[in-house]
């Protein structure tokens, strides 16, 4: 009986860096615009919500930090990938890039 020793390396899922880095430049900039939309709701969130999660003296449980913060995650997300607050279009729309402008046409 012959054994076949070679090994293979098994296929793994490519991480987030490799997916990004395969998009087109015009959707990588859409991904981060909208990326920082998250983060930036994130911080709102996180002051606004400060009086509602608050806890009662002694109150708090262990991890209650962890459900606070999936809340806040949470609710940023769905209000971020919305683009309800326009932030994510108008970093896009100020970022892109523009095709160069002729001598010609500019008037002084």
């Amino acid at each position: 009986m012959k054994i076949d020793a070679t090994f293979t390396t098994p296929q793994t899922m490519p991480s987030a860096a490799e997916l990004t880095a395969q998009l087109p430049k015009g959707e990588k900039l859409g991904k981060a615009c909208d990326q920082f939309e998250g983060i930036l709701v994130r911080q709102i969130l996180s002051e606004g919500l400060k009086p509602m999660l608050a806890k009662p003296l002694g109150g708090e449980a262990t991890g209650a930090g962890m459900y606070d913060y999936m809340l806040t995650d949470t609710l940023a997300n769905g209000i971020a990938g919305k683009n309800s607050m326009g932030i994510s279009h108008l970093l896009q729309t100020q970022l892109a890039p523009r095709p160069p402008t002729s001598s010609s046409t500019t008037r002084i």
